[in-house]
């Protein structure tokens, strides 16, 4: 897993997403910062743990929030509910 992030953090992709724990993506930023790559080259990039919180206990809740979460990146959403958004 940190082999095919950190590579995929040296690509042009706009989403890398890490799924795992709280405690596997801090040993992956100590890696990944001791390797060299700074938080201002992850900001924005690299998601982790992955997903929006939909509150998601199942297999399948937990994939609609990972696209739901690819889907605000791609279409430069904010994540907010649409109650809460400002409407013109």
């Amino acid at each position: 897993d940190y082999d095919a992030t950190k590579k995929m953090l040296s690509t042009g992709a706009r989403y890398v997403g890490l799924l795992g724990s709280k405690r596997k993506v801090e040993e992956f930023l100590t890696r990944l910062e001791k390797d060299g790559l700074d938080e201002s080259r992850l900001a924005g990039k690299l998601f982790a743990p992955v997903g929006l919180d939909l509150g998601a206990d199942h297999p399948q809740e937990i994939a609609l929030s990972i696209l739901a979460e690819i889907l605000m990146v791609m279409k430069g959403g904010t994540g907010s509910p649409l109650g809460k958004t400002k409407h013109n």
